[in-house]
């Protein structure tokens, strides 16, 4: 069959045509907010910002989430863990912050 009659005919057939396309906007986008929850997941704000821009019916999303996915059980726990650290060594910043300017606040008043 030759494409450009087969475009032709789709075409001229709305209702067909219509539903190809919301069934391809559909995959996208199924595809695409699972990139996105991932990519924000990791913290990976470059493939964030690509995969919200680039439209590419599903295949960068998928592209990414092989290529990006922890292989094993233990990869997942170590980046886990990472995640805790960081999120600990962030408290304690914030709480040595606080208890500094707890202290120059207390300096300042006596």
């Amino acid at each position: 069959m030759d494409p450009a009659l087969f475009l032709n005919g789709l075409y001229e057939r709305t209702t067909l045509f219509v539903t190809l396309i919301l069934l391809l906007a559909i995959w996208e986008a199924i595809w695409k907010g699972f990139a996105l929850w991932h990519s924000a997941r990791n913290k990976q704000l470059g493939w964030f910002i690509i995969i919200l821009i680039v439209n590419t019916v599903g295949i960068l999303p998928i592209v990414y989430l092989i290529l990006a996915r922890p292989k094993t059980k233990q990869q997942r726990k170590e980046s886990l863990r990472v995640e805790i650290i960081e999120d600990e060594e962030e408290r304690s910043l914030l709480e040595e912050k606080n208890v500094v300017k707890k202290k120059s606040a207390k300096k300042k008043t006596v």
